[in-house]
């Protein structure tokens, strides 16, 4: 091989890891100004132009962002930018980042774990419809394309930035590509859950397909509820091992704030009120809707309705493309209380905020009123919600306000991370859903 052809891959593989390679920032506050070249290894918007971010298994707009090795499924981000008529749209360009188990970019270079290109332009986009007050653009982009998959399984960031600037990054967000090399299995039946009111699930995990001597330490498990990875739960040692595998237990209620279902807001339309709209005005540049105050909830108090686990979809009663013929209306929240509590603050909280604390969905107190009330710009559709208590130093719970039931539907993903000697990240070489409904 000549001398001068091995240089100029040297210099194409240091490329393409330093263009791959985020620059990582310990903090807590969101929606930041983006400014240098920081970005986190979470589902964050940077930017509050951006609305709407989706990234789900196509074409199921509800699905999870999980990809089986080998199988040829895609996943597909969708996301608006909120943009005047007369500005011409914004070329965003997009990276995967091969992370660890914790999250952390593993340094391997995009060559090692996919096969395809990367930094490639968004060029599926539309113009929101004329009928809407408040103009935006809708994007769309799926992958991996024709003739391009990964290589190997993991822990994946997507990121998102304009006009080819790596460092002007307005979206990431998660995803994950699974193996089925070690099984998990379920040990109780649907039926058996009924009558165990899933307080808890149990399941077994084989791992005699990767020839390691110690599972219990070179396997790590981690349990999701509704893909949210902010409350990934991590396992620790199994019940029991034996030669069947190794036995863990997930004690819902204990584990996770599975507490109640979630509440639902319908906006699919601007022309009639629903269950959850009490007034809708119109004014010059936008809709404004006003929900029915909402009551704090105890003990087993049961919702109307089944949830859709904290998810939004978007949806508009009149048209049939609610990707841009939707339109973004402010919505008016109210929550009912007899005092605030001193040092409390209070959110509305799903997947809709990216599953964190957003400055925009902190509700505000009211003396006069005695109630939280708060206005949040949102498109078209439906979402569920639910209110969290935030205290300084504590996690957030929603315990307070949505109270706890014994039977709650939720979804959970079990993951069976294995790393080998030598390897930068690890696989996902297991993969379970959970989906309990009452």
């Amino acid at each position: 091989m000549r001398p001068d052809f091995l240089f100029r891959l040297l210099i194409l593989l240091c490329s393409v890891w330093l263009l791959g390679c985020p620059a990582l920032l310990e903090t807590t506050e969101s929606r930041t100004s983006n400014e240098g070249a920081t970005f986190f290894p979470e589902d964050r918007v940077y930017q509050t132009n951006i609305r709407s971010v989706s990234l789900y298994q196509s074409p199921v707009e509800e699905s999870y962002p999980v990809l089986y090795l080998g199988q040829g499924q895609q996943l597909t981000l969708e996301f608006d930018e909120l943009l005047p008529v007369e500005q011409r749209e914004t070329d965003f360009f997009v990276d995967i980042v091969s992370c660890d188990v914790n999250w952390r970019p593993s340094g391997m270079v995009p060559i090692e774990f996919y096969d395809g290109f990367q930094n490639q332009r968004i060029g599926d986009f539309q113009r929101s419809a004329l009928h809407t007050k408040v103009p935006y653009v809708h994007y769309w982009y799926s992958f991996p394309g024709e003739n391009e998959a990964f290589k190997r399984s993991g822990n994946y960031l997507l990121k998102v930035y304009r006009n080819s600037d790596p460092n002007d990054v307005v979206i990431t967000r998660r995803f994950v590509v699974v193996e089925q090399n070690v099984p998990v299995q379920l040990l109780y039946e649907v039926g058996d859950l009924v009558r165990q009111e899933f307080n808890r699930f149990d399941f077994r995990v084989k791992a005699d397909n990767l020839g390691t001597f110690n599972p219990v330490q070179d396997l790590e498990i981690q349990v999701l509820q509704n893909f949210n990875w902010n409350d990934a739960l991590i396992l620790g040692n199994p019940r029991f091992q034996s030669d069947q595998g190794l036995e863990y237990q997930v004690q819902v209620n204990l584990d996770f704030r599975g507490g109640q279902e979630f509440r639902r807001h319908e906006l699919e339309t601007n022309r009639m009120i629903s269950q959850s709209v009490q007034d809708l005005e119109e004014r010059e540049n936008i809709w404004e809707v006003y929900l029915y105050p909402d009551q704090p909830r105890g003990v087993n108090d049961f919702g109307p309705r089944r949830d859709r686990n904290g998810s939004f979809i978007p949806r508009v009663m009149e048209f049939s493309q609610p990707d841009y013929e939707a339109d973004y209306i402010r919505n008016y929240f109210f929550l009912e209380a007899n005092r605030r509590p001193e040092g409390e603050d209070v959110y509305v909280y799903g997947e809709l905020t990216d599953w964190q604390l957003l400055p925009e969905f902190r509700m505000d107190w009211s003396d006069t009123y005695k109630r939280y009330q708060g206005d949040i710009l949102l498109k078209q559709g439906i979402y569920d919600y639910q209110y969290v208590v935030a205290r300084p130093g504590e996690r957030s719970d929603p315990t307070p306000l949505e109270g706890l039931r014994r039977l709650t539907e939720n979804f959970y993903s079990i993951l069976v991370y294995y790393r080998k000697p030598g390897d930068r990240a690890a696989r996902i070489v297991g993969f379970q859903a959970v989906n309990y409904r009452d």
